[in-house]
């Protein structure tokens, strides 16, 4: 256009139909090419020249009072020069709520609160166009908080309802009313209605917020309750950390408001996390001095309790005497060796001696754990590996000896008594001839990660490296996976062929040493892998939250076997090492053939009979577009 003639009707028709402002000084070079009608006043208003608009303003002084783009006292408050606006403003006869916004703005740059209160809240009250929230915003950076919470009351507030509730949400977390901050917050994670991200990201850190203020608070009531009843033996769980620990689930939340979980947010959380811990730790303290001035008679267990909240090597030596004497008492305890090679690899810095005090202990636990059958959950093991003496061929078999038989250690063969004991899990499986073979040859099939459906599921980087350290082989971890649920659809697609197959309820009744279980863990794997794998254990038992609907569990093995048989017979479980359990129920997808009826009843039959107990055979089916389970008779 700039280098040929047109018809000026069609170059004015064109400049009216483009964005001004993105192309300001094209635009004015083709008015002046056309001779068409300038508009210098919209030209330097989009160009942001105040001092031209400010000159334009003086030398025009009919112009100041009228509805232009730009409003003078707008200019002056661009220039600085507050004053000068302010009384423009107190001039103007009808003012529109941006010309209050500005007024507001004036007076809290000079410092006039009151004023500047006042005018935001008329700009709020006069609103017709532009932003409904940053009155509120403003008044908030005011702690205006009165003249809030009477927009908020208002009926006919121009504010939308989310918004609304928000603000309110706000204002009751100022107000130091956290849970019902809380209470208000909730209604946006149950509800389906899609905000806008900035809204929902606002609602997430003022979530997290009220929180941690609600926790600390807790914190300070609990431990007052202490002190005035002096009750240090924390009876009724008070002070009890599981009691604060909320924060662990909290990227979930982000996720039912569907917002991205990003670095921002873990730091917030951590801070807070570690505040809490800190906040903690200080307040047991303090019990303790209190205890000490009254001469209060604990427990050997209790005066533990409270000395691990101090790391000093004088608090480190009372707790050292205390398992020393323990022990005279329970020689065989593996979990008070445990503790003494923790608490001298604290001081295994000073001192060699400590050093060396550390390793025989810690070696002591493993060999009593393994004697009594004692689940210590591998801490022993990885305690040793940290140990920098160790000379690195001693750290990889440490390592792989422990991966091989302790650190996939569970509760079924270490505690006979542990709340694992008779879980009811469940198998989606095609109906083939694999799945034939593994009910009537009594075993559970153990796959390579490598065959997994999910090619995100044990795959991390950092991991990989560590398994080519540790020279293990990769390949002899091998996992069976199963599900705490029997009904649902997704996985009944997933792995059952489209409905056409079975799923398989195991009681497991007893592991041997070399099978594990683990739950999975659901986190964010859009975060840095440091995040996301605490350990190399979690290798195996992280996945997406986009699967959480599995509510997975898995049984995890290092070595050659695929094939891992189970006995229906208790005592010979446990004489013999391997899996007990008993089949309890065989449920027939929706679309099972009719034909492979008779194989599963002859098959139920058998193993009815060896087991000795009764399995319940269920057809899945439709009602009202749900998935309902229904009991039959074969």
């Amino acid at each position: 256009m700039n280098e040929n003639i047109l018809d000026v009707r069609i170059v004015k028709n064109f400049l009216n139909k483009i964005w001004y402002n993105e192309y300001l000084d094209e635009s004015k070079q083709l008015r002046e090419k056309y001779s068409l009608e300038k508009n210098d006043f919209i030209y330097y208003a989009q160009k942001e020249d105040y001092i031209w608009l400010y000159e334009f303003y003086n030398k025009n002084e009919e112009e100041k009072y009228k509805d232009k783009y730009i409003s003078f006292g707008k200019v002056c408050f661009k220039s600085e020069k507050y004053d000068e606006a302010i009384n423009f403003y107190n001039k103007k006869e009808f003012k529109n709520n941006h010309d209050y916004y500005t007024l507001a703005e004036c007076f809290e740059k000079i410092g006039q609160k009151d004023k500047a209160i006042e005018n935001y809240k008329n700009y709020y009250l006069n609103f017709q166009s532009g932003s409904w929230k940053i009155g509120i915003e403003k008044l908030l950076k005011l702690k205006a908080y009165d003249e809030i919470k009477i927009i908020l009351e208002n009926e006919k507030s121009w504010l939308h309802k989310n918004e609304k509730e928000f603000f309110e949400a706000k204002i009751l977390n100022i107000e130091n009313n956290y849970k019902s901050s809380i209470d208000k917050l909730n209604s946006f994670f149950d509800s389906s209605q899609n905000y806008d991200k900035d809204l929902k990201e606002n609602i997430y850190l003022l979530y997290i917020l009220n929180y941690y203020k609600y926790v600390i608070e807790q914190l300070k009531a609990d431990f007052n309750r202490v002190i005035k009843e002096k009750d240090f033996q924390l009876n009724w769980y008070r002070l009890s950390y599981s009691n604060y620990s909320i924060y662990n689930e909290f990227e979930k939340f982000a996720k039912k408001l569907n917002i991205e979980y990003n670095n921002i947010h873990s730091k917030k959380i951590k801070n807070y996390k570690n505040r809490i811990h800190d906040k903690y730790i200080t307040l047991h303290q303090k019990l303790y001095e209190e205890i000490k001035k009254i001469d209060f008679k604990l427990t050997e267990d209790l005066e533990l309790y409270y000395l691990s909240s101090y790391n000093d090597n004088l608090s480190i030596d009372k707790r050292i005497s205390i398992y020393h004497r323990k022990i005279k008492y329970e020689p065989d305890n593996p979990k008070y060796y445990l503790e003494l090679g923790k608490l001298y690899y604290k001081k295994a810095n000073q001192s060699d001696k400590d050093f060396l005090q550390a390793v025989e202990n810690l070696k002591k636990s493993i060999n009593l754990s393994q004697k009594y059958f004692v689940n210590l959950n591998g801490e022993a093991e990885f305690l040793l590996i940290k140990i920098n003496e160790s000379k690195k061929e001693e750290n990889k078999q440490l390592f792989d000896d422990s991966i091989k038989n302790y650190i996939f250690h569970n509760s079924y063969s270490k505690d006979v008594h542990t709340t694992f004991f008779e879980q009811i899990l469940y198998k989606y499986q095609n109906f083939s001839m694999n799945t034939l073979s593994s009910l009537t040859n009594n075993y559970l099939y153990f796959a390579n990660p490598s065959k997994l459906n999910d090619p995100f599921d044990v795959a991390s980087e950092t991991l990989e490296k560590q398994f080519k350290n540790l020279e293990l082989n990769k390949s002899e971890f091998k996992l069976c996976s199963l599900s705490k649920i029997g009904n649902n659809k997704l996985m009944w697609s997933h792995y059952s062929n489209e409905h056409s197959g079975i799923c398989i309820g195991y009681k497991f009744l007893y592991l041997p040493n070399y099978v594990a279980k683990a739950e999975i863990q659901y986190r964010n794997t859009n975060l840095d892998e440091k995040e996301i794998f605490q350990n190399i254990l979690d290798y195996w038992i992280v996945k997406s939250e986009d699967w959480e609907y599995e509510r997975e569990v898995r049984l995890l093995h290092y070595g050659n076997k695929e094939k891992i048989y189970y006995t229906f017979d208790i005592k010979q479980s446990f004489e013999e090492n391997i899996i007990g359990l008993k089949i309890v129920s065989i449920t027939l997808g929706l679309n099972f053939k009719e034909d492979n009826c008779n194989i599963i009843k002859q098959i139920v039959k058998e193993i009815e009979d060896k087991q000795k107990t009764k399995i319940s055979i269920i057809k899945a089916k439709i009602e009202k577009q749900k998935l309902i389970l229904e009991e039959i008779v074969l």
